[in-house]
């Protein structure tokens, strides 16, 4: 048993080495040298031998003790078991895949008697090219998420310091409000719950060195122009661009679905609103074009309208239950909305071809219409 403590650490020389000091102390006469043709050399050598047996006999005895102690409790030895060992595989710097192990794959390693053990994988495993590029450490509770470098020393569960790289991110969507293109404006009323101002939380949420605002512009994020906070908590989302509202694409056949973002039109926040919990009650919209928006169609009964060159939009002769349609997916797609609707009508003189020489004396006639 490794480990078992040693009674008497004398060894055989050391026990004949103080014999033989005991030997000049007290018998000063006999001279002994361990000459083999000394009897009392050779009486000493026997009782050397004998009492180095007794020693090792008493040094076995914490052993033997603990044996018998084990036998006492009812401990038996397991049975013996395979060597196991831990073993890497790396991949060649050429390889890009990475490069299958099987179960049972048998590698070896010479023992100490010079022979090959042999040993065998136990499970498959597979050997990849792929190399440590970074290390981060995330703390959830305290939204931390921190970078750190391989080639110094870092702390176990604890924030080495650094810049926090944790960003939030929610989003919201309505169908009918967010169906805009162009130049527009988005008001987004943030009602909280009791305890929290909505005007302080509006202003942190328009500072742009926390955040900011964008709209899903099909499988693209197009950012706001401007973002406005007013002293209701209304906070004002501008957009001069051209770009329209529109939602995720629908993924191909076959491909992987992406589950990052929901479908539909979304705006969206993403920073981190001076590490404040924000908790709302709900959110109210609104939004308007910036300016004016022409029709997307025009027609006079089932005849569509050329909204270039202009038409008449009850037809040239004005009938009884004429009807006159405008189309704007823009504008008429919003429930409990307010359209202002601006006609630029003119008035076209149109004058018959002139008469055919008479004998007799007519009056020229002009016929007006509106349009």
């Amino acid at each position: 048993m490794s480990g078992s403590p040693v009674l008497d650490p004398r060894s055989r020389e050391e026990i004949m080495a103080q014999l033989a000091a005991h030997a000049r102390s007290y018998t000063p006469e006999w001279r002994y040298q361990g000459d083999r043709e000394d009897p009392g050399a050779a009486l000493a050598e026997v009782f050397g031998d004998m009492f180095y047996q007794t020693v090792d006999r008493m040094n076995s005895l914490p052993e033997k003790l603990y044996a018998e102690f084990l036998d006492m409790v009812g401990f038996r030895m397991p049975d013996p078991v395979s060597a196991a060992g831990l073993m890497r595989f790396e991949a060649h710097e050429t390889v890009d895949d990475p490069v299958p192990v099987p179960k049972g794959t048998q590698v070896f390693a010479e023992g100490e008697d010079g022979e090959n053990i042999v040993y065998e994988t136990d499970r498959a495993i597979e050997s990849t090219p792929a190399q440590l590029v970074g290390e981060f450490y995330a703390e959830p509770r305290r939204g931390v998420i921190e970078a750190l470098a391989p080639d110094r020393p870092h702390p176990f569960f604890a924030p080495a310091g650094g810049e926090n790289l944790q960003r939030h991110r929610f989003a919201f969507g309505r169908e009918d409000v967010l169906s805009l293109a162009g130049p527009c404006v988005v008001e987004v009323e943030l009602r909280q719950q009791g305890g929290f101002s909505a005007a302080e939380t509006a202003a942190r949420l328009a500072d742009p060195k926390l955040g900011r605002w964008s709209f899903r512009a099909g499988d693209r994020e197009v950012p706001f122009t401007a973002v406005k906070a007013g002293e209701s908590g209304v906070l004002e989302l501008r957009y001069d661009g051209g770009e329209r509202f529109l939602p995720r694409p629908e993924p191909e056949e076959g491909g992987a679905e992406e589950t990052s973002a929901p479908a539909g039109r979304w705006v969206s926040y993403q920073g981190d609103p001076a590490g404040e919990r924000l908790v709302l009650d709900g959110i109210r919209l609104r939004s308007r074009p910036a300016g004016r928006v022409p029709v997307d169609g025009a027609a006079c009964g089932d005849i569509p309208l050329d909204l270039e060159r202009g038409d008449y939009c009850l037809g040239r002769r004005p009938a009884a239950y004429n009807l006159c349609y405008l189309r704007s997916d823009q504008v008429f797609s919003k429930r409990g909305a307010r359209v202002d609707l601006r006609l630029d009508i003119v008035s076209i003189v149109t004058d018959p071809p002139t008469p055919p020489p008479s004998t007799s004396s007519t009056s020229g006639s002009s016929t007006s219409g509106t349009r």
